[in-house]
C-alpha cells in the first residue's frame, strides 16, 4: 500500500528534544500527578496509558489499525493490537516508558525479509513485564542491553523490512518475563501476545496542554480522508 507523506505540524510551541519541557503528558497519565515518571505510567484493567512516542505537538496519521482484516497483517496473536503510524520522514521516535533495549539493525532495503520482515526494530522491555515494539525504522539510536529512559530518542521512522512506505509499526506486549531476557536477546523478533493500550494525545491541534486518552483500538486508521492526531 502506498503511504502518504505528512508535513510535521506544530502548534504554538516548537518540537522539543526533551520531555523536561513537556509535563502535561506526564500529568495526564499519572494518578499522583508526578512530572517525571520513569516507568509505566498507568495500568488499569490490563490496559496501560503510554507517554507520547513523537515530539511535542507533532501530527501523525494511523494508516493501519488493530485487527486489520483477513489477508492483511495485524491478525496474529503478536500483532493483533499493532498500529501503523506515519509522520514526516525521519521523525524521531521516543520510548513510551523506561526499560532495557533489544535491537535489530543493519536492514537497508524495503520490501525485504530483513529482521523477519520488520526491518530495523527496537524492543523496550519494562521492569513490569511489558514490551514496546517499534519496527521498520530507518535508523536505530540505541543498542541491545542499553537502559532507555521514558522520552529518550530510540530511532527514526523508515521503511526497512517488508514495508511499502515510511511508517512505524508499533505495538505493546505482555509479558516478556515468561521467556526471560536472554530469550529475547537470542531471538530479537520474539514477541509475546500483543495487548490493547491507551495513547496520550493532544486535545486538538492547538491544544496540547489538555490531554485526551484514546485506546489504540479506537483510532481511525486509513489512507484516505485522513484523520490527524497530535502528540
Amino acid at each position: 500500500m502506498k503511504y502518504l507523506f505528512l508535513i510535521l505540524l506544530l502548534s504554538c510551541s516548537s518540537a522539543t528534544s526533551s520531555y523536561d519541557e513537556y509535563p502535561e503528558a506526564y500529568e495526564a497519565v499519572n494518578e499522583d500527578s508526578l512530572y517525571y515518571q520513569r516507568d509505566l505510567s498507568h495500568h488499569k484493567n490490563n490496559q496501560i496509558t503510554l507517554l507520547p512516542m513523537f515530539n511535542k505537538n507533532s501530527a501523525f496519521i494511523c494508516t493501519k489499525g488493530v485487527m486489520a482484516g483477513p489477508g492483511r497483517s495485524h491478525n496474529t496473536a503478536n500483532s493483533k493490537y499493532a498500529i501503523d503510524l506515519q509522520m514526516k520522514k525521519r521523525s524521531p521516535i521516543r520510548s513510551v516508558f523506561t526499560g532495557t533495549a533489544v535491537v535489530k539493525s543493519g536492514c537497508r532495503n524495503r520490501k525485504s525479509r530483513c529482521g523477519h520482515g520488520f526491518g530495523n526494530f527496537v524492543k523496550v522491555l519494562s521492569k513490569s513485564g511489558y514490551v514496546a515494539f517499534y519496527s521498520h525504522l530507518k535508523k536505530v539510536s540505541v543498542r541491545t542491553g542499553q537502559k532507555v529512559k521514558a522520552g529518550q530518542i530510540i530511532g527514526y521512522e523508515g521503511k526497512s523490512g517488508n514495508a511499502s512506505g515510511p511508517h512505524t509499526h508499533f505495538s505493546i506486549h505482555h509479558s516478556w518475563k515468561k521467556r526471560g531476557y536472554k530469550a529475547h536477546v537470542n531471538s530479537p523478533v520474539l514477541l509475546p501476545p500483543s495487548i490493547n493500550f491507551n495513547l496520550n494525545l493532544c486535545a486538538s491541534k492547538n491544544d496540547c496542554h489538555n490531554r485526551v486518552i484514546k485506546k489504540a483500538s479506537d483510532l481511525t486508521c486509513r489512507t484516505h480522508r485522513l484523520v490527524l492526531y497530535y502528540f
